[in-house]
């Protein structure tokens, strides 16, 4: 599984749908260990009675995920989506969905592609598969087809069409699922899992149950009721411009009876598109019902500028150089029944705002 957003949740719902078939039989990768150390060390826990593995695996320039390919083996590849991830080491999208491919190209002729149909690149993905591919998206003409979505304060439920033509039979397949968390994005990790089942043969219906049972990894996407009546939307493993959208998505959900404050630090590693891409996202949030823009960083000033000319009420846009000094703010400011958004890369730590004690 790779990928520019999705790449872990995606793993552990495609894990969880292969145990309602494999049960006891699934080898997982943990953590992050998605790199040329992490792959290694997830081959050797290997035992023999295992019948699957999900692996995960990252990149940061050409060749690595051919490399890690040539250990891994596998013969079902999943690209989630292509965004703009490590942008900064590969200079363009089109660089992007090229290194991800390599994960295609390693794939045996008796192999399975699963790819994004909605995605700008789907065209190119798809040519460099050696093999059968399976496709997910809203697109009608994709085999695990989003038809329907329903929005609840603390749910995800959706309506997945599977074509008639994965199972040999005259008419699609519906399954129904509900995530326990919240985002529609959520509901495309789902479909590559019930695709990885169906393509191993698992029934969709006992894969979709067990990936109803899914719990998040940490901060990502994580609802934690507060103390003080408020809750807390706890997002803060890495931001992209992709993921920054869906995030706040979530957060815009929200009834608008209750305050909504985005606090957002910058996403890293889109070097020369940062100014552009940190000032699209804040013309975009002036258009948004949000109560309260908090900003962490220095490239997110960007985004405090364009939200303020895009006519954001500039006294509710507030930027803080770290995460302490903003989480003064929150604690001197949160309200009961207010929604709180924390959405940053990585090197921001937003999370340090919920240790601080005002």
């Amino acid at each position: 599984i790779t990928g520019s957003t999705g790449k872990t949740t995606t793993r552990a719902m495609v894990a969880a749908a292969l145990e309602a078939g494999f049960a006891g039989a699934v080898h997982s990768s943990a953590g992050n260990f998605n790199t040329e150390i992490g792959v290694p060390l997830t081959l050797f826990g290997l035992e023999p009675f295992h019948r699957v593995l999900v692996q995960e695996m990252a990149m940061r320039g050409r060749g690595q995920i051919a490399y890690l390919a040539e250990m891994a083996r596998p013969r079902v590849g999943v690209i989630t989506q292509i965004g703009w991830s490590h942008i900064e080491m590969l200079g363009s999208r089109q660089a992007i969905a090229e290194a991800k491919s390599e994960l295609l190209k390693a794939l045996p002729a008796d192999g399975v592609a699963i790819l994004p149909r909605d995605d700008r690149y789907y065209e190119f993905l798809r040519s460099q598969a050696p093999c059968a591919v399976l496709t997910f998206g809203r697109n009608p003409d994709s085999d695990a087809c989003l038809v329907q979505t329903r929005l609840a304060p603390d749910s995800t439920a959706g309506r997945i069409r599977l074509k008639s033509t994965l199972f040999q039979r005259p008419d699609p397949l519906e399954v129904e699922l509900e995530l326990p968390y919240l985002g529609e994005h959520l509901l495309m990790n789902a479909m590559i899992a019930l695709l990885v089942a169906v393509a191993l043969g698992v029934d969709p219906h006992r894969a979709a149950r067990a990936i109803e049972r899914v719990s998040l990894p940490e901060m990502r996407m994580t609802i934690q009721p507060q103390p003080g009546g408020w809750t807390l939307i706890n997002d803060a493993y890495n931001a992209n411009p992709d993921s920054m959208r869906a995030a706040l998505q979530v957060l815009l959900y929200q009834a608008p009876a209750q305050r909504r404050i985005a606090i957002l630090g910058d996403m890293k590693e889109l070097g020369t598109y940062s100014m552009r891409l940190h000032w699209q996202l804040g013309r975009w949030l002036a258009t948004q019902p949000l109560d309260y823009l908090i900003l962490v960083g220095t490239d997110v000033l960007w985004t405090a500028a364009a939200a303020r000319e895009g006519g954001f009420p500039p006294q509710r846009v507030l930027h803080f150089e770290n995460p302490l000094s903003a989480g003064e703010w929150l604690w001197r400011n949160v309200q009961k029944g207010d929604w709180v958004l924390l959405k940053g890369s990585r090197a921001i730590g937003l999370e340090r705002i919920m240790g601080v004690k005002v």
